[in-house]
Formats: structure tokens, sequence, C-alpha cells
């Protein structure tokens, strides 16, 4: 299933995304859908290597892969309604946000 064509409101507690937001088309729209259909209280794991990670941007081809950088994450998400709990953020390594509805 596409991340832009997801079931109905309120549907999920939880969401976890491991290493997928590099191939989507539209970080704020796969967001917000996200947000969409996780129920009240609903929480997100979110987990990412960011353009502080060199050795991956340089591991992978930039036409199929995109790293955001860590605050343009954490901006679509309180975009998308949702706030960011945790976030973990050393360099070379993967981020892992948690956010919630």
């Amino acid at each position: 299933m596409r991340v832009e064509a997801l079931p109905a409101d309120a549907t999920f507690d939880k969401v976890l995304c491991v290493h997928v937001l590099y191939f989507w088309k539209d970080l704020d729209v796969s967001l917000r859908e996200i947000a969409r259909v996780l129920k009240p209280g609903g929480r997100l794991g979110l987990l990412f290597r960011t353009k502080a990670d060199p050795a991956a941007i340089a591991s992978f081809p930039a036409e199929i892969y995109r790293f955001p950088e860590l605050a343009e994450v954490t901006v679509a998400l309180e975009q998308a309604g949702l706030n960011v709990h945790a976030a973990s953020d050393r360099t070379n390594e993967p981020v892992l946000l948690i956010a919630g509805r």
C-alpha cells in the first residue's frame, strides 16, 4: 500500500516507518496522510538517515534516495498535526523520531 493512499481516518494506534521516507515523493503529503489515519493518542515511529550522514548519501543513488534534514522532517510532522516526543540525532547514525497525535 502506498503512503499517499492509506485507509479510513483514525484507523491505526501505531505506525512504524523504517528507512522508507527516502522514497516518498512529497514528505508533507505523506506525513499528513499518516497523521490522518492515526487514532487520537496514536504514535508514529520514524527511523531514517539524514543529510548529516555523508557516507549514507554517497552509498545510494541520488535519483532514487532523498535524505532530508532532521529539521525538515520535524517541521513536516508538526505541520501534519503531530507532536514530536523524542528524537535521537547522532551523526552517521539513523535518526529515530517518535511523534504522537
